[in-house]
């Protein structure tokens, strides 16, 4: 996701994409401690994804957010995959 209000929280998210339900969201944080207006939101399959590519451009509060798909059918980057780690160790 990109073009988040910066006060989006994760429960914003979980409604945006309502009435599907994403298993994981992770707000990005900059190196500056401020949020990115990113998000990375992870669905149980990839059909789950493409659905929820419908909400492309729609509007959460006051901006249109853009959606981007990173998944394949039967791929191997669902679920609980290895990208979907970076960059957390960090963060406490």
């Amino acid at each position: 996701m990109r073009g988040l209000p910066y006060r989006a929280t994760e429960p914003d998210i979980y409604n945006f994409f309502s009435p599907l339900n994403p298993v994981r969201v992770h707000i990005e944080i900059g190196p500056d401690g401020r949020v990115t207006g990113e998000a990375d939101v992870e669905f149980a399959t990839h059909e789950d994804a493409v659905a929820a590519m419908s909400k492309d451009k729609a509007n959460m509060q006051h901006r249109y957010v853009e959606l981007f798909l990173n998944s394949t059918a039967g791929g191997s980057n669902g679920g609980y995959g290895g990208q979907m780690m970076g960059g957390m160790g960090k963060y406490k």
